[in-house]
């Protein structure tokens, strides 16, 4: 099914699951990983959970800072997507008590 999706032509495609890459002992991770990089075109953004924090690797962002507790010093909060025509999204990390943006950066419209 997933496979089949990939392949459906889009101006974007974005995919979300529970677990980033990096957990490679969670089951499925390394099988989702291996379809993923297989697809054509590219995915644009797969955005993950799991780990209690938020970063940046590489077209994967880690949005677990609404979870408890907390890994490292990110706070509690949220992201947003917002899309960028022709070039695009720019995902910036939003804290929960202020609403302020505590960091932004543009994930580029895979080729």
């Amino acid at each position: 099914w997933l496979q089949d999706q990939l392949a459906t032509p889009t101006t974007y495609t974005i995919v979300s699951r529970h677990e980033p890459s990096s957990a490679t002992t969670a089951p499925c991770v390394a099988d989702m990983d291996a379809v993923l990089q297989s697809a054509s075109p590219p995915i644009d953004l797969l955005l993950v959970g799991h780990t209690h924090t938020f970063e940046k690797v590489g077209h994967e962002i880690v949005v677990g800072n609404g979870g408890a507790p907390l890994t490292g010093s990110a706070p509690f909060g949220f992201a947003t997507v917002e899309m960028i025509p022709g070039t695009g999204f720019r995902v910036s990390e939003i804290d929960a008590s202020s609403k302020a943006v505590l960091r932004s950066f543009v994930i580029a419209h895979a080729p």
